[in-house]
């Protein structure tokens, strides 16, 4: 899973936003994974009974977003150098 949600920040940002830095990896990295994690979160809460308040759809989300900020940096990063 973890591959995979790398593998699209890294089409994303080479492809369509241009991002080349740490930085600015990590804001984008940060917003694309508090929504994703929102929506899966907000999936679970209102279809299952894993979840029964509305603290762990935000955790879930927090979650999403600080790992999907260390990744965004990595990849901005690693795309920087490439060039």
């Amino acid at each position: 899973m973890e591959v995979l949600y790398a593998t699209l920040l890294t089409i994303i940002f080479s492809k369509y936003t241009q991002i080349k830095s740490f930085g600015a990896g990590a804001k984008a990295g940060l917003i694309i994974g508090l929504f994703l994690g929102g929506c899966q979160t907000l999936e679970i809460f209102a279809t299952t009974k894993v979840l029964t308040d509305l603290q762990g759809v935000i955790t879930g989300a927090v979650t999403f977003g600080v790992r999907f900020a260390v990744v965004g940096g990595i990849v901005g990063s690693a795309l920087g150098k490439s060039e």
